[in-house]
């Protein structure tokens, strides 16, 4: 298991024709003051997007200070999830 700590950046993978993505998105902003949020189009950055094989949206990668996934969250409902998680540590 990881904490608040451990996380060093955050990938987010969307689409803006994807309803979960702009749920997913508002919530997400909640941490941009707390961790380094990078918000991916994917498609139009469909090479990041094959490194880390999304093929579908939304996804959010939980990365460590040395670049290594710590999880992956998939759907509106695990991000939503771990937004209150980690904005409350």
């Amino acid at each position: 298991m990881y904490t608040a700590k451990d996380i060093k950046q955050i990938l987010y993978f969307y689409s803006p024709n994807c309803n979960q993505c702009k749920e997913s998105t508002k919530s997400l902003k909640i941490l941009d003051n707390k961790f380094n949020v990078k918000y991916i189009d994917g498609d139009k950055n469909p090479k990041i997007s094959r490194k880390y094989n999304i093929d579908f949206y939304p996804i959010a990668i939980l990365l460590d200070k040395e670049n290594n996934i710590l999880d992956a969250l998939t759907g509106a409902r695990y991000i939503q999830i771990i937004v209150n998680q980690l904005k409350e540590e």
